[in-house]
This record gives C-alpha cells, structure tokens and sequence, in this order.
C-alpha cells in the first residue's frame, strides 16, 4: 500500500520500496507534481502525522504544539475540558474597561492567533470558542486572557 499525503509536495508513506519507486516513477513522468521525500513526515507545520503499519490508521494531531503554548502562556496547569467554551459562558457579560492594557491585549491576540492555528489545522470543535473568542481581539482584559 502506498499512501500520498499532499502537503507541500513531501508527504509519502510506504510500506513496500519497490512499490514506492514505481509509484514515484509514474508521477515524475506525468510531470503535475514534483515529490520531494522529506523522511518519517512526523512533524509538519507543527502537527504530528502518525501511520500504524500494523492496521494503516492514520492520525495527525498537534499535542506538542499545544503543550509548548501552556508553557508560553503560564497554562501548564490548565484544566481540559471537552467542549473548550460553552454558550453562555458569561464571556460576553466580561466588562470592557475604557481604558485598554495593551500588554494584556498584544497577550491575548497572540494566544487567540495561536488558537486559531489549532482550530484551521486539525480541531473544529474550536470554532465556536474562536468566534467568541475572537471578538475581544481589541479590547481584551485580564478575564478575557482567562478565558481563553
């Protein structure tokens, strides 16, 4: 079995050489895409790509991206939860102050940015944390940090 995952023109995995030759063969002389091998493809754009040779499942997650953002932004002792931001959980009762700490705000941009790469990449679910979320990007409080 040969398996193409399109990213960049790199990502392949195989489970049989020769398959892998022919496969590699065919598509050079058709000319459309140009594959450049690029090893395991483990890690890509932050997001680890796993493949079970045994059953030929695979998985893609960002784990190690996630965990290095708890580091960066003091979360290490978050607490999970499934659903990351409920409906009405009070986000939009948050006071906005007239006057703006803009550490707390460039803070809170860059972690939502960041939260954002997540939800495109590889967890949906986020979308309606980010919508909510999102809609403080300029005028974000410390409650605000805390949320998300």
């Amino acid at each position: 079995m040969i398996l193409v995952m399109y990213v960049d023109n790199n990502g392949i995995r195989h489970d049989c050489e020769v398959l892998m030759h022919e496969f590699e063969k065919v598509v050079k002389q058709n000319g459309r895409i140009t594959l450049q091998r690029e090893g395991g493809l483990d890690w890509l754009l932050s997001v680890r790509y796993t493949y079970d040779k045994v059953t030929g499942a695979i998985g893609c997650n960002q784990e190690a991206y996630i965990d290095r953002l708890f580091v960066k932004y003091g979360m290490t002792n978050a607490n999970a939860c499934k659903l990351p931001l409920n409906p009405g959980s009070g986000i939009d009762s948050l006071p906005t102050p007239d006057v703006l700490d803009k550490v707390v705000m460039y803070v809170y941009a860059s972690l939502n940015v960041e939260l954002l790469y997540i939800d495109v990449n590889t967890v949906p679910q986020f979308r309606y944390s980010m919508n909510s979320l999102t809609r403080y990007m300029s005028k974000a409080t410390p409650a605000h940090l805390a949320y998300a």
